[in-house]
């Protein structure tokens, strides 16, 4: 056997080993596992509701920009970018499952079930939806504070380096 087929046959066997290292298959147990997972946390209504968020900001800053923009227009765009969140939300929960399949092994997935089912564990599912929008705006406000120093150091910088011209 060459030095490179016996690298290979090294390397698959270090893998076979490290097997229960890694989450196991996704099984339709397992999947059911983590879809009820997914529905005692409230993870797609979370999803759901950052998406919505999210696409507030976007519909926000078109209307700023476009001041003329009539409210019925901004509705519609509203209206639209609600109906195709919607309509790829199951999308989105195949995507969590594959990433919770990938991360997890189903012993754990009902391990984490057994944790939200304590008193500690729904007071985390009832209060996380408050705490992550706080650290949004503590987030989008720190990120704001920031800005004036960044273009500063940044002007300085390329000002130093030659890129524009010295004020």
């Amino acid at each position: 056997m060459t030095h490179a087929g016996k690298v290979s046959l090294s390397a698959v066997s270090l893998l076979l080993m490290a097997g229960p290292l890694f989450a196991d298959e996704l099984t339709k147990e397992k999947r059911a596992d983590i879809e009820h997972l997914l529905a005692i946390t409230g993870a797609m209504n979370l999803a759901q509701q950052t998406a919505s968020f999210m696409s507030g900001q976007v519909i926000e800053a078109l209307a700023k920009s476009n001041p003329k923009m009539p409210q019925r227009a901004v509705d519609l765009v509203r209206e639209e970018v609600s109906a195709v969140l919607a309509e790829n939300m199951p999308g989105l929960q195949e995507m969590i499952v594959s990433s919770y399949s990938a991360h997890f092994t189903r012993s754990e997935i009902n391990d984490v079930v057994t944790f939200y089912e304590t008193e500690t564990g729904k007071k985390v599912i009832r209060v996380m939806p408050a705490v992550l929008q706080e650290l949004m705006v503590t987030g989008k406000r720190w990120g704001q504070s920031l800005t004036p120093i960044a273009e500063k150091r940044i002007s300085e910088r390329l000002q130093r380096e030659g890129f524009i011209p010295r004020k």
